[in-house]
């Protein structure tokens, strides 16, 4: 068989296995995106939300240590267009919410944030009773 032939069957049978899952409502959508971006915790490639690489919530954390007002405003994507179908939750929330998730330890799964590691919100000098 051709080199080619063997790529796009290769590929084929690779495109074949992922799944699509329509978020119906906020409650799915945050589920969604909290998953993704505690993703490097559990696998323990990365101690807390700031030091995971690639990750929605590192951006938002970043942001708003460059400019803390952004806290209080509403969830955006971080990249590509900003969608209306956006959770109505505030950054802060959105990161006390991942960093609370994170700190949950799943029987099945080797990672979490660990207890001494201080929370989001007080990284960023916010208070997390906000």
């Amino acid at each position: 068989m051709p080199r080619a032939g063997l790529l796009s069957e290769r590929r084929t049978r690779e495109l074949s296995n992922i799944k699509c899952q329509l978020l119906r409502n906020e409650r799915a959508m945050l589920a969604a995106m909290t998953y993704v971006d505690l993703n490097p915790v559990r696998a323990n490639m990365a101690p807390g939300l700031n030091r995971s690489k690639h990750t929605s919530v590192r951006k938002r954390h970043c942001g708003i240590l460059k400019q803390p007002e952004i806290a209080n405003l509403p969830l955006v994507a971080v990249n590509g267009v900003n969608s209306s179908n956006m959770p109505l939750i505030t950054n802060a929330d959105y990161l006390q919410l991942v960093d609370y998730s994170g700190r949950l330890i799943h029987p099945g799964k080797s990672g979490a944030i660990k207890e001494t590691e201080p929370k989001a919100l007080t990284k960023l000098g916010l208070d997390p009773n906000h």
